[in-house]
């Protein structure tokens, strides 16, 4: 075999000093049969992790079992139960308080008593009414299977429904045509969380069983929503993946001609993200509706790799070079850039793992290690294959595509290096024009941008398509306050919810905080409370209070107790030892920024009167994560910035190129960060990894010019012709890197996940202008660099 180390002359002189570089192409091209096999042997180690994979959908998978805010959480289930549940609205146009309406209620009440893992079912049906008869106190179901279906019994029946202190706006709408069921679910303790799936599914065929032409019945609540997300990221990936890959296919068919390029491109690409993958379930990441984005932007990293070598290599081939000399050099050419280049996407993609923040931590890790995997992967799966094919690729012509096919008729080398020469002398004669508007548009830009604030409404990251926000939107137009929070009140003391003293102050607090104009229900075991006493003395209005004694409390409580029937007690209201009391408040409020100051402004009024208040149950993990998504936005990007910068630094040894190297990356980001204000996109768990996701993959860009650029001055070039060489073909494989990511990205305008919406769109946008910024801004600052230290080296030459 023909030793390439000995090739033609111009073959290596122009790479000499690259000794790494030439040694691993040497080895790839020289023993293909090794190379694969040490591909090989990565797969069959990581691959098998894949069949270990876990999936969770609940809140928890936010943080790790040992965080404060998971404890917490443990606490409120390990004394009140779940607060997470599965909820069925039924609407009649005509009313729900008719024969049919109220036996499929109870119906449906009764069978999801059945459903896995329900351990609560509170509907209409055996809401415990409190009723006086004589001297004797009647706790009964609103109605049961013995109720008269005689119209005027319905007509008092639903009379009765809306003026009760509970049931209008949580279990009845006001005008009475639709009415809600609340399944609750086995708590999460112990690492093993509710089977949402199977829950639900049960859930589906009760509605299907019993839903007719008039009578609707709609799926909400959180474990609902919990499975929603599983459905919507499955969907997203079966219909979106499959549009990139053939996008993929059809833009790489056009450009290179060659069906070798497809095959290795996807097979590179399939491996990747399985290995990937596999690493997830050996590390046990639990994976979640976050992680669904990682095949995407794997595929972009991979795809970035692999057009640079395909280009270089289709490029040498066009200058007369055989199939296994085109591949050398287009190996040792693309070594440097694209190690620097996957290195700094990893970087920027570990910046992000110091976060809390679970999913985030993992997305990093996990992209970041898919990131090297990629770059190894180029290199031991396309180097070797086309190494061993290069005797059958010789005799193919090269027919890669040309822009100039439809502007000029020329086609040769020569005309296209004068393209390239034009563009390249027009940015010289335009550079500080061109410096000058990118600078001026950056600071509009942070003007912008800095109007932005951090805010999320979980339900609307479901489209409107999605069966569960049409749940949501209709219900809301029948029922206020869909959403709220839960909070517990240490009254110091076992016992001490008894007290009168506290429950007094409690009942003036509840009675202050339900007057606020965006809470529509506060609701706790103060109402049982205040109604029993009422009925014990003949239903008097004056006596719907709370007791003058404990004893009386406690006797109240024990008399409403021992009429419930079994799993309806008041275990989920108070706790065994009658120290905590929950309290439920409802309110209208739908985003996190304004859920969290209002729990925050009621947590502060509580202590006004004397009670010890803390937010309880899942709704606190979703508010806590505002902050903490800030911080991890600011954090990661100053992080990234600082590591990519060193690398760049230390590999150049050039600390201007290696600071002025990143304005190309920071502007693109300036422009999106502008872009989600204008277009009225918030920060939210989302939009916070645009950023990093885009640094990573557009400072690659910068890299792969700034290397060649470098390379080509290192060869003795001028600055204009050290452009001129880059854009000929570094500028070609950036475009159509570039066309490749920013369709592949927006093909997510079609996901049902509206977070993964969001990602697609900005980072489109972001990587199109950081490519405009890397063709424009980046060679008028290189060139306008250069020309001030050939000054400076021509005044010391003539001193």
């Amino acid at each position: 075999m023909k030793d390439l180390s000995k090739g033609p002359k111009d073959h290596l002189e122009k790479y000499k000093d690259m000794l790494w570089a030439k040694k691993w192409a040497t080895f790839i091209v020289e023993k293909p049969y090794k190379a694969l096999g040490l591909f090989l042997f990565i797969l069959l180690i990581l691959l098998p992790g894949v069949f270990s994979i876990e999936s969770k959908w609940s809140p928890r998978i936010w943080f790790d079992e040992d965080h404060p805010q998971i404890e917490k959480l443990n606490r409120f289930e390990q004394q009140f139960g779940s607060d997470t549940f599965i909820s069925l609205g039924f609407y009649h146009p005509a009313g729900v308080f008719q024969k049919e309406v109220l036996e499929t209620i109870r119906n449906v009440t009764e069978d999801m008593w059945l459903v896995k893992d329900v351990i609560r079912v509170e509907s209409l049906s055996n809401y415990n009414m409190i009723r006086a008869e004589e001297d004797d106190i009647i706790i009964n179901p609103f109605f049961n299977e013995n109720i008269s279906y005689a119209p005027e019994n319905l007509e008092k029946l639903k009379r009765e429904a809306l003026a009760d202190d509970v049931l209008p706006d949580f279990f009845l709408s006001k005008d009475a045509t639709y009415t809600i069921l609340y399944a609750y679910l086995i708590p999460g303790l112990g690492g093993k969380e509710p089977n949402f799936v199977k829950a639900i599914e049960d859930t589906r065929k009760i509605t299907t069983k019993y839903e007719t032409k008039d009578l609707r019945i709609y799926l909400t609540g959180p474990a609902a929503a919990n499975d929603a997300f599983r459905e919507v990221s499955s969907s997203d990936n079966i219909k979106l993946i499959p549009f990139m890959f053939s996008f993929i296919v059809i833009l790489l068919f056009i450009q290179f001609r060659s069906f070798s390029a497809i095959i290795l491109s996807l097979g590179l690409i399939g491996t990747t993200i399985g290995v990937t993958f596999g690493l997830m379930g050996h590390l046990g990441i639990i994976f979640n509706s976050l992680l669904a984005a990682i095949p995407g932007v794997l595929l972009a990293i991979c795809i970035a790799d692999a057009v640079h070598i395909f280009t270089s290599y289709f490029h040498f081939r066009t200058l007369d070079y055989k199939s296994k000399e085109a591949l050398h050099l287009s190996l040792i050419k693309n070594f440097q850039p694209t190690l620097l280049t996957s290195l700094s996407t990893a970087i920027s993609f570990i910046s992000i793992t110091h976060t809390d923040i679970a999913p985030i931590r993992d997305l990093g890790i996990l992209s970041g290690f898919g990131t090297i995997i990629a770059w190894f992967f180029t290199y031991l799966i396309l180097g070797p294959l086309l190494s061993l094919a290069s005797h059958k690729l010789d005799n193919y012509p090269v027919k890669t595509f040309q822009f100039s096919r439809f502007t000029r008729k020329e086609k040769d080398h020569q005309s296209k290096r004068a393209n390239s020469y034009m563009m390249a002398h027009f940015i010289l004669k335009a550079r500080i024009p061109i410096i000058i508007s990118f600078i001026l548009i950056s600071v509009l830009s942070v003007v912008i941008a800095l109007r932005n604030e951090v805010n999320s409404d979980p339900m609307k990251y479901f489209h409107e398509s999605v069966p569960i926000r049409k749940a949501y939107d209709f219900t809301g137009t029948k029922l206020d306050g869909l959403r709220g929070i839960e909070f517990v009140i240490d009254s110091g003391v076992p016992e001490g919810i008894k007290e009168p003293e506290f429950l007094k102050r409690l009942d003036a607090f509840m009675n202050f905080i339900v007057l606020d104009k965006d809470i529509t229900r506060v609701r706790s075991a103060r109402e049982i409370i205040k109604k029993m006493n009422q009925t014990l003395h003949q239903g008097k209005e004056s006596e719907y209070k709370i007791p003058d004694s404990a004893a009386a409390v406690g006797q109240l409580l024990f008399l409403y107790t021992i009429g419930l029937p079994q799993g309806m007690d008041l275990n989920n209201q108070f706790t065994l030892d009658n120290r905590l009391l929950r309290i439920k408040v409802s309110w209208k409020i739908e985003t996190s920024k304004e859920s969290e100051a209002k729990k925050d402004y009621l947590v502060a009024k509580a202590r006004e009167y004397g009670l010890d208040m803390s937010a309880g149950g899942n709704a606190p993990i979703y508010l806590s994560m505002n902050q903490k998504v800030v911080a991890t936005f600011f954090s990661s990007m100053a992080m990234a910035l600082c590591l990519v910068s060193l690398l760049l630094f230390i590999v150049y040894r050039d600390l201007l190129i290696s600071l002025l190297a990143m304005l190309p990356n920071v502007i693109p980001l300036i422009f999106g960060g502008a872009l989600m204000e204008l277009l009225d996109k918030p920060i939210d768990i989302g939009t916070s990894i645009v950023s990093t996701v885009c640094l990573g993959i557009a400072v690659d860009d910068t890299i792969h010019f700034i290397s060649s650029y470098k390379q080509y001055r290192s060869q003795g070039l001028s600055p204009i012709d050290a452009i001129t060489e880059t854009f000929l073909v570094t500028g070609k494989a950036l475009v159509l890197t570039t066309v490749l990511l920013v369709v592949g990205f927006g093909a997510f305008v079609f996901a049902d996940f509206v977070p993964n919406r969001n990602f697609g769109i900005l980072c489109a946008m972001i990587l199109a202008l950081a490519l405009l910024t890397d063709l424009l801004f980046l060679p008028a600052l290189l060139l306008t660099i250069d020309r001030k230290k050939n000054k400076k080296e021509h005044v010391k030459t003539a001193l």
